[in-house]
């Protein structure tokens, strides 16, 4: 299976969510690798290899785009997560013929889960992955601008299933602060627009989700008594379990 997490707004979760994905998918026995595509500092790679960390040069994911290039993911500090590490140079690949970026995805070595973190722009490296993959998660923050960010992404996944019929996609509550009335609000416009494309588990803003990802450990693994932990683990259970969507 390959998930891609995207949004074309940036700083709403995307790569807290990847690795929260790729850690339940481990936890069920599944093989499963983090393909970095996003060039940005505090990206996955960072987080999953420890920041300032130089990978090997053969777990560099810009070495798709090199046909005699060695691909060797390398393990992270996260357990049974494999990773295909980011750098400043993967971001030249959005000025190549978008077949070569079809061609790099191609070699991308085969893992039951395989999850990619994009940038939050649309290009080869946001879309190219959409085009074999199963299935779109987007996560977002409530607010008035990422609402209207929303639409580009959806606009973005209906252009795909041109070619990817089968391609789902779904919307991921994130960071709601549940004293907020105008977060509560958009959450229920949401819900009359979106329908079940909205996975129907919020999930709230927490000091304890930044703590966990700087432990290098699932939210839910990390205090499992927190409801918020509980609420992480079933929103990764529906995507990782569920062939709905839109």
């Amino acid at each position: 299976m390959r998930i891609v997490v995207a949004n074309e707004k940036g700083g709403v979760g995307k790569t807290t969510l990847a690795l929260n994905l790729a850690a339940r998918a481990a936890e069920t026995g599944k093989s499963v690798l983090v393909v970095d595509l996003d060039a940005q500092p505090g990206s996955a790679t960072g987080a999953l290899l420890g920041y300032g960390t130089q990978p090997a040069s053969e777990a560099l994911a810009e070495n798709l785009w090199d046909e005699d290039a060695v691909i060797q993911p390398t393990s992270s500090r996260w357990n049974g997560v494999d990773v295909l590490a980011s750098s400043e140079n993967i971001a030249g690949a959005d000025s190549s013929d978008w077949s070569d970026t079809r061609a790099a995805l191609a070699r991308v070595p085969k893992y039951d889960i395989v999850i990619f973190d994009t940038p939050p722009a649309a290009g080869p490296r946001q879309i190219v992955p959409m085009e074999a993959a199963h299935m779109v998660v987007t996560p977002m923050e409530l607010d008035d601008l990422a609402v209207a960010g929303l639409s580009a992404i959806r606009n973005t996944v209906e252009s795909v299933r041109a070619t990817n019929a089968w391609l789902c996609h779904f919307v991921v509550a994130n960071r709601i602060k549940t004293r907020a009335v105008e977060q509560r609000d958009i959450l229920d416009y949401l819900r009359g627009v979106l329908g079940p494309v909205l996975l129907p588990v919020p999930l709230s803003d927490r000091e304890m989700v930044r703590r966990a990802r700087m432990a290098c450990m699932p939210v839910w693994a990390f205090d499992k008594r927190d409801s918020a932990a509980v609420a992480w683990r079933d929103a990764c259970d529906r995507i990782l379990g569920t062939t709905g969507g839109n």
